[in-house]
């Protein structure tokens, strides 16, 4: 192949591929995802955004729905990106958070064991993008709706009365006695 058309062919596949990334990242910057919605499925807890999934704890979905609706009369759209999981994801959460991490001590400062996770049993919530969880962290109180984690600040739980202040957060999921 004449080296002209070597190169014409490069700057085609060039333009090609520049064009992919520029529509991809106006994509997640435009997308309500966000870039940490639209990048979790890598670490293995990427579901569908959704204003309400099904599966939910009862007295869970119950005050998330309050605090949804009360968060779009402010503007805010709540999304939860990983609610109920059954226990065959969880186990692979699981077995992910072991091989990036090292080990089962170091796994489970970010996903639980089965047994553990409130999220199987429904009792749990991942709200995001940032800034619409920000306004959860913010009010979720006034709803039952609690923060536990300090390095998981997406992740909610009914916890004691509405209208209650909030328990103090755990550094992670370690902590949780068992």
């Amino acid at each position: 192949m004449p080296a002209t058309r070597a190169a014409y062919i490069r700057r085609r596949i060039t333009a090609a591929l520049t064009l992919l990334l520029f529509v991809f990242g106006a994509w997640l910057l435009f997308s309500p995802e966000s870039v940490e919605s639209a990048f979790g499925h890598v670490f293995g807890w990427k579901e569908k955004l959704s204003p309400r999934p099904d599966g939910l704890d009862h007295e869970l979905g119950r005050r998330y729905d309050r605090a949804a609706e009360e968060a779009a009369t402010a503007g805010v759209e709540l999304y939860i990106n990983s609610g109920k999981r059954d226990a065959d994801v969880q186990d692979q959460m699981f077995a992910n958070a072991i091989e990036q991490y090292g080990s089962e001590d170091e796994a489970i400062r970010w996903v639980l064991p089965t047994h553990m996770s409130a999220h199987v049993a429904g009792e749990a919530i991942d709200v995001a993008p940032e800034a619409r969880r920000a306004w959860l962290a913010a009010n979720g109180d006034r709803f039952g709706l609690c923060l536990v984690y300090e390095n998981e600040p997406w992740h909610f739980e009914a916890l004691g009365d509405v209208g209650d202040p909030c328990p103090s957060l755990m550094p992670d999921a370690s902590h949780i006695p068992q």
